[in-house]
């Protein structure tokens, strides 16, 4: 059993309160809280009534009845900083301990507090939650068990289906099952997408598996045709080695045949005797250009001499030459003429000696062009022999290497192709065992969905406790006068029945009968939670109940039903009212508000 007793309450700029802090504490039996509008006197509304257990709400849960956003709950008039501070015990059957929750606002936050101790996690949400785990409630849960609301919260009966079960899951603590469901659920989605997984694997493996067989089929006609054009390349690169070295062998013997010594000493020899000839004939030949020279000076000076006569002045006195003169100009004619004839014979000679070693030049160059020639053919034959050496064991490298790559390549292939055929094959065997495991695991799971499921154990204990609830709605209706039956079924199906026994609908039924049966449900769904899940609150809120639906006979009726529960459990209720003349009914405290110029505070 847990036990949540709320002890006290401050609030401050919250909605429609302002700086002054209103502070309530919690007082056992029927309470009221009632108010004077004093900005508005002819009306009783608006006075910030509803505020009280809006911040009750909020500052457990971070949210209003509403869902008003936060930046409109803080007081628009004086706009500071608010904030909602609840204290209460918490009691198991081992310890009773003090929490008080103090939940802000501009900026947000929240801070919970243990025997004095601060507690916070490290965020709103992870608070929120340890908070919604110590109470063991949630928003949902306390708008339908310890709220009661008309204008701010929709009853259960409008509630969705979907909504119902989740809030009967909550209130039957069944929640793990749901919990339970949704794991299965997501563990069903996680193995079909692994079957998918599996499903896509196999597929592919298959596939793979042809693939390789195809591709080993393709690799095996590949190979018989490369072993064949391995021969016939191997047989053109034999073709080709052997061919250069029958060339190697003819270059051989062909300067084998040639004395390169001693056709290089011979033309070194000849070289030498050329150069000797060259340079006896450049000597010969400006021999007999000085000869010439000189023949020439001799006959310029005859023909001068043949130029003088009478008259005729010497060249170099410029003085008439006299007759005496002329026998010695002519002895020295005869001199010179003398001197041109013997020079001119030996020209004739230089010339002869000239014209003989010029022929005996040309056959010693002859001769040496003949030995070069075959020096130049010996080297012509060696750079043969060495270009078809280089050629030929280029030829012998290609070879090896082309045998090299050709086995590296085949023996690889082949095995590769083996080795992954095998793996796939064995990959196919694995994954035919992963896929029954799965079908397996996938039974396994459709099981447990319909056990923890709406139709399997789930169901079970839905009816079982049902049937206790709708006793209880059924009692509460008859101890408020309401001679009705109101019955859910296992899918929170209401069914409501006249007590001619006639079937109708919730919204066929009056409004005070409406508000009836949303009563007896709340205190029924109350009575549930305390007694399957053990756990008990003491404060309740009814607004306005006291001021709409019911007649007067209504009225007292459920305020003596509600006085016995409040005395058999304990509870704190407050009865939210702008009629002073329900003041008749009170028993504990009246909390007292006054609005001025838009400001709630305690009176």
């Amino acid at each position: 059993m847990k036990k949540i007793v709320y002890k006290s309450m401050e609030v401050v700029n919250f909605m429609s309160i302002g700086n002054d802090p209103i502070v309530m504490k919690f007082k056992s039996g029927l309470n009221m809280i009632t108010g004077t509008n004093l900005d508005n006197p002819e009306r009783k509304n608006a006075v910030g009534k509803s505020t009280l257990m809006n911040a009750f709400f909020w500052g457990q849960y971070g949210e209003t009845i509403g869902k008003i956003k936060n930046q409109n709950i803080i007081n628009y008039i004086t706009k500071k900083k608010g904030f909602v501070k609840i204290v209460f015990d918490v009691t198991t059957t081992t310890d009773t301990n003090e929490y008080t929750i103090v939940r802000k606002l501009k900026p947000n936050s929240v801070d919970l507090f243990k025997d004095g101790v601060d507690i916070t996690r490290d965020s709103i949400k992870n608070t929120n939650a340890y908070i919604d785990d110590l109470v063991s409630s949630n928003a949902d849960i306390s708008k339908c068990c310890d709220i009661m609301s008309i204008s701010d919260n929709a009853p259960f009966m409008t509630q969705t289906a979907e909504k119902k079960r989740k809030f009967i899951s909550n209130i039957f603590n069944i929640m793990i099952l749901d919990i339970m469901t949704k794991d299965v659920k997501a563990e069903s989605k996680e193995v079909m997408i692994e079957r998918r997984i599996i499903d896509g694997k196999i597929a592919s493996n298959v596939s793979n598996l042809e693939l390789l067989v195809s591709k080993k089929a393709d690799f095996d006609s590949r190979e018989e045709r490369r072993q064949s054009k391995i021969k016939d390349m191997l047989s053109a690169f034999d073709a080709i080695i052997k061919e250069k070295a029958a060339k190697i062998d003819e270059m051989q013997r062909n300067m084998d045949k040639i004395d390169i010594n001693g056709v290089n000493e011979s033309v070194l020899k000849l070289d030498g005797v050329i150069d000797r000839m060259d340079d006896k004939m450049v000597e010969l030949n400006d021999s007999l250009r000085d000869n010439k020279h000189t023949i020439s000076s001799k006959e310029i000076e005859i023909r001068k001499y043949n130029n003088i006569g009478d008259g005729v002045s010497c060249t170099k006195c410029l003085q008439d030459i006299c007759a005496d003169h002329t026998d010695q100009i002519e002895l020295q004619k005869v001199e010179l003429q003398v001197e041109v004839d013997n020079l001119t014979t030996i020209s004739t000679k230089y010339t002869e000696a000239i014209s003989k070693l010029r022929a005996m030049l040309k056959k010693k160059r002859i001769e040496h062009r003949e030995l070069v020639d075959v020096v130049d053919m010996y080297e012509h034959y060696s750079q043969v022999k060495d270009s078809a050496q280089k050629r030929h064991d280029e030829e012998v490298s290609k070879k090896y290497e082309f045998e090299q790559s050709f086995d590296d390549e085949g023996g690889d292939d082949e095995d590769t192709f083996g080795d992954l055929i095998t793996e796939a094959e064995k990959s196919l065997a694995a994954q035919d065992v992963e896929l029954t495991d799965n079908r397996e695991e996938t039974d396994v799971l459709d099981i447990c969905k319909f056990t923890l499921g709406d139709e399997g154990v789930k169901s079970i204990i839905v009816k079982k406790l049902l049937t206790i609830l709708n006793s209880n709605i059924t009692a509460y209706l008859g101890l408020m006068g309401l001679d009705i039956r109101c019955e859910f079924d296992e899918y929170f199906d209401e069914t409501i029945k006249s007590k001619g026994g006639n079937e109708t609908s919730y919204y066929n039924c009056s409004g005070a009968e409406r508000k009836t049966i949303d009563i007896a449900c709340s205190l029924a769904f109350s009575d549930l939670r305390e007694r399957t899940c053990g756990i008990y609150s003491n404060v309740k809120f009814f607004d306005e109940i006291f001021d709409s639906a019911f007649d007067e006979r209504g009225l007292d009726m459920f305020i003596e039903m509600l006085k016995e529960k409040i005395t058999d459990n304990g509870w704190s209720v407050y009865a939210i009212s702008h009629r002073k003349e329900a003041i008749k009914h009170i028993d504990g405290q009246v909390v007292e508000l006054q609005k001025e110029n838009d400001i709630t505070t305690l009176i």
